[in-house]
Order: structure tokens, then C-alpha cells, then sequence
């Protein structure tokens, strides 16, 4: 495509940034998109035409809705439908083809999401993917650990299992934690 006009690119994800510029993207906004910097990648784009009205574009981000999050959860009992809060949940874990969710109350109850679903509909301050297999909650890590391998152990209380933070996701994991 011939594209004949500057084009900031917006979204949530860093992981994007690379292929905007390599489509000719004059900046990149990160969301939440702060005013300043929607400020300073305006007068770039207007240094390539002068068409651009920032007041328009600042009401035009103000109504673009933030992502919603999930914060309940259904959940069968029996022959009963039950809600739980994500409040009260310790982690989600996948096991056997199957995903877990636990709760503070230490019951379990199978859910119909895969874990890459529920990382894109957890709040992200406060639940993270550590490995393939948890998504744990920042309130329910009790103890955490320095493992094998540059690696992380977190104790949850009430989870017998050894959970343990992937390699790759050590830094990550330390910076969600320091928020």
C-alpha cells in the first residue's frame, strides 16, 4: 500500500514497534497515551503536513475505550453456576489439557480459557504468566525465591507445587513486581 499521509501508530503492545517503522510509521504511541507525548508526535507528523489538528486528535484518544478487563469468573459447581471475583483468585494453571483456576479459599474449579486467553484479560498489574503453565495473582505470592538457573521459585500458600518463574520471564516478573 502507497500511504500518503504521516501515520503514528497507537497500541498497547511494545512488541509492534519495529514493524511500524518499517512501514514508514513516524512515531509510537504506547497506551495509555499520555498528552505530551501525543503533543510531540503531532508536531513530527505535522512536519510532514500541516493538516493535523491536535485538539481534534486529544478528543479522538480521550474516546477510544481502554481495554476491559475481566473480573469475574463462572464457574461450575455441580449442577450450580458460581461467580468468583478476581479478588479472590490465587492463580490459574493449566494442567492436563485443562485449565485451573484456585482460589483463596483453596477450591479449584476447571474454566473454559486457555491461559493465553486469560493473559490477554487479566489486569496485567495484577496477575502475570510466569511460565507456560501459571498465571499467578501479586497478592497471592507469599515467599518468592532465588532457583536453580537464574530462576525464580514462588511460594503460594495452600499450592503444594513447585512454581517456578521461566528464565525468560525473570526480569519481566521482577519489574511487574516493583510497580
Amino acid at each position: 500500500m502507497n500511504v500518503q499521509c504521516p501515520i503514528i501508530f497507537t497500541t498497547a503492545y511494545d512488541k509492534y514497534a519495529i514493524d511500524a517503522f518499517n512501514t514508514n510509521g513516524i512515531d509510537y504511541l504506547l497506551k495509555s497515551i499520555e498528552e505530551d507525548r501525543l503533543k510531540q508526535a503531532v508536531h513530527k507528523a505535522r512536519q510532514f503536513s500541516a493538516q493535523i489538528d491536535l485538539n481534534s486528535l486529544i478528543y479522538l484518544s480521550n474516546l477510544v475505550p481502554q481495554k476491559q478487563t475481566k473480573s469475574r469468573f463462572m464457574v461450575k459447581v455441580g449442577e450450580k453456576i458460581k461467580s468468583i471475583s478476581d479478588d479472590d483468585i490465587k492463580l490459574f494453571h493449566s494442567y492436563e489439557k485443562a485449565t485451573w483456576l484456585h482460589t483463596r479459599s483453596d477450591r479449584e474449579y476447571i474454566i473454559d480459557y486457555s491461559l493465553d486467553d486469560l493473559q490477554h484479560m487479566l489486569d496485567s498489574t495484577r496477575f502475570f504468566k510466569i511460565n507456560r503453565k501459571y498465571i499467578v495473582s501479586i497478592d497471592a505470592c507469599s515467599h518468592i525465591f532465588a532457583w536453580s538457573n537464574s530462576r525464580l521459585k514462588i511460594d503460594i500458600e495452600g499450592i503444594d507445587d513447585q512454581i517456578i518463574v521461566a528464565r525468560e520471564k525473570v526480569q519481566e516478573f521482577k519489574q511487574w513486581l516493583d510497580r
